[in-house]
This record gives C-alpha cells, sequence and structure tokens, in this order.
C-alpha cells in the first residue's frame, strides 16, 4: 500500500542550504540553497525544466558530486566523508538514463554480481542476489542472455537489477524513460511503484508529467532551488503555476481543466483516469 504524503516517516535523505556549482561554470549555482528531507518508504518525483538542478540534485544524493556548500545527508552518512561514499553509494543506488552505461558484462547474470563481488561477499550470497534480483525485476529467465540482444526495457530493468543486488534503501532514478518507448516506459515505472511498495524509497527524476502523478510526492525545482513541493493533487492543482515554470500538465489534468471550462462539473485534484471517467459518468 502506497504511503499518504502526510505520513511521517523519518528522513533517509536530507539536505540543508544545499549549493553546487560546476567548475567553470560561472557564479551561477546549479543547486543553490536547497533544504529538502526525503521520508523513508516514500516516493519523490523531481521535475523541471532543462538546466533546473533535477539531475545535478540526484547525482548529489548518490555522492557522485558532492556540494560546493551546505550538507547531504544519506542514511546519516554526511556524502563530503571520504570514508563513507561507498556506504552512501550502496544505500542510495542510481539507475541512469541510458541502461548502456551501466552494462558492464556480456552476460546479463554476471552484469548482476559485478556489484555484490566489488562489496567483497560470499560466493554463495552473491548468486542469492542475483537470482533474487532478476526475479524482482521479472528477467529471471533471461538471466543467460547477452544485455546487447534485450530491448531498451529489458535492458533497464537489467541496471535496475544490478542496482538491487547491493541491497539499497532508496533508488534513485535519473531520467529512466527518456530512451524507451511508451511500452518500457510504462514497465519501468510499474516497477519503481512495486519497488516502493515493498519499502524501497523511490527518487524519480523525470520530465514526464505522467509520471510525477504515479508519486506520493512532488519537488518542483526552478534554476537550482525549490518553487514547489507537495503531494500531485495539490501540486498539479495549480495549473497557472505549472505553467509559470515552463512546465506541461499532465494529460489527464489538462482534460479535467478544459471539461471544467466547458461546463462540467469535475472536482479538481483528480490525477487518475479512471478517476477522471468516474466523474465524467456521475456528471452525465
Amino acid at each position: 500500500m502506497r504511503h499518504s504524503f502526510n505520513q511521517r516517516f523519518h528522513n533517509i535523505v536530507e539536505t540543508e542550504d544545499l549549493v553546487f556549482r560546476y567548475e567553470g561554470g560561472g557564479p551561477s549555482a546549479a543547486i543553490f540553497g536547497l533544504s529538502v528531507g526525503i521520508e523513508k518508504g516514500s516516493f519523490t518525483a523531481v521535475i523541471g525544466r532543462n538546466g533546473s538542478g533535477k539531475s545535478t540534485f540526484a547525482r548529489l544524493i548518490n555522492a557522485l558530486l558532492l556540494p560546493s556548500d551546505g550538507t547531504v545527508v544519506v542514511g546519516g552518512y554526511d556524502t563530503r566523508d571520504e570514508s563513507t561514499v561507498w556506504e552512501v553509494r550502496r544505500l542510495a543506488g542510481m539507475v541512469f538514463q541510458n541502461p548502456d552505461n551501466q552494462l558492464v558484462s556480456s552476460v546479463v547474470k554476471d552484469d548482476i554480481a559485478f556489484g555484490p563481488e566489488n562489496l567483497g561477499l560470499p560466493r554463495d550470497e552473491i548468486v542469492k542476489r542475483v537470482d533474487s534480483s532478476l526475479k524482482a525485476v521479472d528477467m529471471y529467465e533471461h538471466r543467460n542472455m547477452a544485455p546487447h540482444l534485450l530491448s531498451g526495457g529489458q535492458k533497464q530493468r537489467i541496471a535496475i537489477a544490478g542496482v538491487l543486488a547491493m541491497e539499497p534503501e532508496v533508488v534513485i532514478f535519473d531520467e529512466p524513460t527518456a530512451m524507451l518507448d511508451p511500452k518500457g516506459r510504462k514497465e519501468v515505472i510499474d516497477l519503481a511503484s512495486e519497488l516502493n511498495e515493498k519499502g524501497i524509497t523511490i527518487i524519480l527524476i523525470t520530465h514526464f508529467m505522467e509520471e510525477a502523478l504515479r508519486a506520493d510526492r512532488v519537488i518542483i525545482l526552478g534554476n537550482g532551488a525549490l518553487v514547489m513541493d507537495g503531494p500531485p493533487s495539490e501540486i498539479f492543482s495549480k495549473a497557472e503555476e505549472i505553467r509559470k515554470f515552463g512546465l506541461k500538465l499532465p494529460f489527464v489534468i489538462e482534460l479535467g481543466e478544459e471539461l471544467r471550462k466547458r461546463g462540467l462539473d469535475i472536482p479538481r485534484g483528480i490525477v487518475d483516469d479512471e478517476e477522471l471517467a468516474e466523474a465524467i459518468c456521475r456528471f452525465l
């Protein structure tokens, strides 16, 4: 069962007055003064225009980038502490936009074993993790295949399995569906929801507004700063503000808005296709 945004968990990720500047990037910061907490067990979508800082934010959580100022704390570990950087990366696994960038072996099961092997785990434990991770993403039957023979969506599932084999508490998806067709996008987002239902904290960086509707919470970044934060029904009910930040409304929200303009009594805050269909039926 998905957690309510208002239900309190302790924060597994916390940033305070976070600032990040790319070297040679001039005086402007990619992330500026960002203070936000991500609750354990939650599903948070982070959206914003290109250049808003959302992918930079993801890499700061995973300690691929380190703060220029302020702090990022993951599972109690400060990402600036070099002695715990690998613990941070184990706790917060990253799934990137292009799965080919994460696949390192010519056989699927060997690819999944790569992370646990680097942890120095016993062989029995590695085999157990490989099998359970592949089953979790419904790719166990493909364990002996070459990754290059798989579809884009299947490759992304393998990349996710490789992260799961590290037994993370947080999985950060950095625009994981940008290179996939609609079927592949749905499969990956469905999988993210399934992982969240099992208790894994999900942080989804996306530019597809429909994907953000699947989250418990939506964070909008603009010019590296927090500009909106709340549950999807609240965020996407503010149509004019969303457009002001250069973002499109999800189709179901836009359709509801147009129907209200045409005189249909459609309640605000509907973020689900079935809910909208039921509201139209009630009106008719």
